[in-house]
């Protein structure tokens, strides 16, 4: 059976991490190293046996995968601009100004993506429907959107985490041989705790910002701003009702989109404020109003603001795609179960392998596959179950993606709140503080474990002791 040599794989991943994090350094894309990393990686294909044909196939295999967050990226782009041009953004700000300004906003934005996530079952779907509404109302009341940013990541991977319809829940288990609700028993025992945490960080930090009387005088301007500029009311609220309740009716997060995009369309050419030519231009470029000051609050979006997302996207899961299926990289796998000792160790350093795979792969698919599918038999010879693999993978793979600014889902993040990864990193609470979590958690219950476990060994050899008295007596 044909397959990459390991010194190849290796050699391919170093040039390709490097070149792309040098990339994103001094050009702020991965485009570079992603691109040269396919082409090294298809050299050495054919150098090692394969046919440039089934090369081909390979990346082919990889971005197939993909093709369901292409879409999404390119929906999102579109709705975006259109929420803006029918003012149904303008309505949410405006709602939002009203209603959130007596809560801690910060801690609002966390439970309330936590909650959309978990019932959404998707991180992206999740952020592609909040996201900017809630980057709009918190950098209107002076919060830092560094902030913003972290808050809103860390809800929407509640839902990524523990979601009963979340993908990356059930790659997971398939991949471990587990039970999804065992996945999510198992889950809880670690993101609960997290959740908790970051919870009362999110409201400590929060308290700092109350909204003082220049916020007041600002967001006072912004309304009047607002209202002068859109026709502000509940009807513009629509296309967000039928995005969100076919979301809750679980229909797939792209037909729910489409179907939003077409209510939002009747809307504005029922307002008679916009024509077709006009409409089809916002669509592609984005919406950009005349008024500076309005420009300022509220324009961009468009397909077009998504196409450096999406060639990422396609090249970094087609260099996925050549990695996993010419065989290159199964030997390192091999290797790295080899080197383990103990059950602390296994956990650890399968972290360590997630987020390595996460960092260079640039998809978190992979990131489950590959350990989950070749390091079974590992955790169960240290000792270990299936389910503790599954919840290390989910609590390292799952959560750790956006804080890697050339992974997919970071970049898509980043795409739809307009800040940098390095921006929203360290507030980012739950995907900072989950891996490390789970770590301790683990050594924990093992160090609990081998405590139990002498102590029934000394019970036996106690009764064991008092066997010949007995016998005697």
């Amino acid at each position: 059976m044909k397959t990459i040599n390991p010194k190849y794989t290796i050699l391919i991943l170093i040039a390709t991490f490097v070149l792309i994090g040098l990339g994103v350094f001094f050009l702020n894309t991965a485009l570079i190293g992603l691109l040269f990393g396919s082409v090294l990686s298809l050299f050495f294909c054919v150098k090692s046996g394969f046919t440039l044909k089934e090369s081909f196939n390979m990346i082919l295999m990889g971005v197939k995968n993909a093709k369901i967050i292409v879409m999404i990226m390119s929906l999102i782009g579109i709705l975006s601009a259109l929420w803006m041009a029918s003012g149904t953004m303008a309505t949410l700000m405006d709602f939002g100004f009203r209603h959130l300004l007596n809560f801690n906003l910060v801690l609002s934005i966390f439970i309330i993506t936590g909650i959309f996530s978990l019932i959404l079952g998707t991180s992206i779907g999740t952020l592609s429907v909040l996201g900017v509404p809630f980057m709009e109302i918190g950098t209107a009341l002076g919060i830092p959107a560094g902030i913003i940013g972290g808050a809103l990541v860390s809800g929407i991977y509640v839902g990524d985490r523990i979601s009963p319809i979340s993908s990356s829940l059930n790659l997971n288990a398939s991949m471990t041989g587990t039970l999804v609700i065992d996945n999510i028993k198992a889950g809880l025992k670690t993101i609960g705790p997290v959740i908790f945490l970051t919870a009362i960080l999110y409201g400590i930090i929060g308290r700092g910002y109350d909204v003082g009387n220049t916020h007041v005088e600002k967001i006072s301007v912004i309304r009047d701003l607002l209202e002068s500029s859109f026709n502000l009311g509940l009807i513009n609220l629509l296309p967000v009702f039928v995005l969100t309740l076919l979301a809750l009716m679980k229909v797939k997060i792209v037909y729910a989109m489409i179907i939003s995009i077409i209510t939002t369309i009747l809307l504005i050419l029922l307002s008679g404020t916009v024509g077709l030519s006009e409409l089809f231009s916002i669509m592609v470029y984005g919406f950009h109003p005349e008024s500076t000051a309005v420009h300022n609050v509220i324009s961009g979006g468009g397909f077009l603001s998504m196409t450096n997302v999406i060639f990422v996207i396609l090249f970094s899961t087609g260099f996925s795609g050549i990695l996993e299926h010419s065989g290159g990289i199964k030997p390192l796998i091999h290797s790295f179960s080899k080197m383990v000792k103990t059950p602390g160790q296994l956990t650890g350093k399968t972290s360590l392998l997630a987020f390595s795979i996460n960092l260079v792969t640039c998809n978190q698919s992979l990131a489950i596959i590959i350990p989950g599918r070749f390091l079974k038999e590992t955790f169960e010879e240290k000792g270990l179950t299936r389910l503790n693999l599954s919840r290390t993978l989910g609590d390292t793979s799952v959560v750790t993606v956006p804080l890697i600014p050339w992974n997919v889902n970071a970049i898509a993040i980043v795409s739809i709140i307009g800040i940098s990864t390095f921006s929203y990193l360290p507030y980012a609470f739950l995907c900072l503080l989950l891996p490390f979590y789970n770590i301790m958690h683990e050594f924990f219950q093992q160090k609990k474990n081998r405590l139990k476990g002498r102590r029934s060994a000394s019970g036996i050899f106690k009764a064991l002791q008092d066997l010949p008295a007995h016998q005697k007596s």
